[in-house]
């Protein structure tokens, strides 16, 4: 397990969090943020020391919840104003608070809980399904899934 799904692991059981259980208003009250859902672009943002999070109500809600996550990253793992970043910077907090979203909404410790199908449409309906995310995001997971668990059963048996 990276350190990344390790942090996961601990705010959803912090947070008493249950897989598809993401309420962006609870989560927020928990960690002291203010959440903003309405019909601007998603971002985040500190002012005066309170940290916000805007989520878009014109998304679906997979978007809003994936936009939630990705703000939520920014407020987890990164400090200062990214507008004073590098763009090179800029990027790679990007990607790193996207990898985050995925991890954090659908996450390997609950994915391995789950009995799936061994048809992978199957397996990909109930990930989408049991997470409430999008078809993409739930293939892209359960990708990710299966290569863990070859490389944990190669090295199982790899002298």
């Amino acid at each position: 397990m990276y350190n990344l799904d390790e942090m996961v692991a601990r705010i959803y059981k912090e947070l008493e969090i249950e897989a598809g259980q993401i309420y962006m208003h609870t989560i927020c009250a928990k960690l002291n943020i203010i959440l903003r859902v309405c019909e601007e672009e998603s971002s985040h943002m500190v002012y005066h020391g309170t940290y916000y999070i805007i989520v878009d109500s014109r998304n679906s809600p997979q978007a809003q919840t994936f936009d939630f996550a990705h703000e939520l990253a920014h407020f987890l793992l990164h400090d200062g104003n990214q507008r004073k970043s590098s763009r090179v910077y800029i990027e790679y907090q990007e990607r790193q608070a996207n990898n985050f979203a995925e991890r954090f909404l659908v996450p390997m410790f609950l994915l391995r809980q789950l009995e799936l199908p061994n048809d992978r449409a199957d397996a990909a309906y109930l990930v989408e399904k049991t997470f409430k995310v999008d078809a993409e995001l739930a293939k892209k997971r359960l990708a990710l899934y299966e290569r863990e668990m070859y490389e944990e059963y190669k090295n199982r048996y790899v002298w």
